[in-house]
């Protein structure tokens, strides 16, 4: 099980560690389910990580746009499991976990409390 917490913006985050191929980091990711990916990194991290790249995919944007991005190949640690990823960066400051990586997962999220658990 994992927990995490809702943050004072009302953004689930929990906490996943990520590894390149020059070290590994833990870094809390806002659980974005509008995102059908695996993972978005924060661009700041794609250097110290050292992750391969494998091409470019096209995206859809929450605004109907539509771009083509770098993909890279990662691993996660996730509930216990090292799972081997799709990444995409952003410029933003937050890294998003997707659905992607919520399937055969349950999800709470309890704003009340500000608790999130995925199990």
């Amino acid at each position: 099980m994992i927990v995490g917490s809702v943050t004072s913006a009302g953004e689930p985050v929990v906490p996943v560690t990520i590894h390149g191929q020059a070290r590994r980091i833990r870094i809390a990711a806002i659980l974005d389910t509008g995102f059908t990916g695996e993972l978005c990194l924060a661009r700041r991290h794609r250097r110290t990580m050292k992750l391969e790249r494998l091409g470019e995919a096209e995206a859809e944007l929450a605004d109907g746009s539509r771009i083509t991005q770098a993909v890279y190949a990662g691993r996660v640690t996730f509930d216990g499991e090292l799972r081997r990823v799709l990444v995409t960066l952003t410029n933003s400051e937050d890294s998003l976990l997707g659905t992607a990586m919520l399937r055969r997962k349950r999800l709470a999220i309890d704003f009340c409390s500000g608790r999130v658990t995925v199990r």
